[in-house]
């Protein structure tokens, strides 16, 4: 077997899982047979019975990162998707909303108490 044939393989399986994830119900099967990306003639179960979560590998499949790299590129934004990497990064957002809400409702109890 070749390299390539190897690249390829690995490649399809990669898509073979990004479909896996996308078709999760049977009207997700129906879009995805209309749109000819699977076999008109395979059901929910066949597909799912075939293919195993654990079994397929993740090569093929289009990272966020990479995403947003394509995104800065072709659809002239910063980013596609923001990515959160911890937890302060994603809160962080909320503080100044939550500190400006504290300290007008500071300032209105304060004006009632006088």
């Amino acid at each position: 077997i070749s390299s390539s044939a190897i690249i390829k393989s690995a490649l399809a399986l990669g898509y073979t899982r990004t479909y896996y994830h996308l078709v999760q119900h049977e009207s997700d099967l129906h879009i995805a047979q209309q749109a000819r990306l699977l076999p008109p003639e395979i059901t929910l179960e066949q597909f799912q019975g075939d293919i195993q979560d654990d079994q397929v590998r993740h090569i093929g499949t289009l990272g966020l990162s990479r995403l947003n790299m394509w995104a800065k590129v072709f659809l002239r934004r910063f980013q596609f998707y923001r990515i959160n990497r911890q937890y302060g990064e994603y809160f962080a957002r909320f503080y100044a909303p939550i500190l400006f809400f504290l300290a007008i409702l500071t300032v209105v109890l304060e004006a009632m108490q006088r």
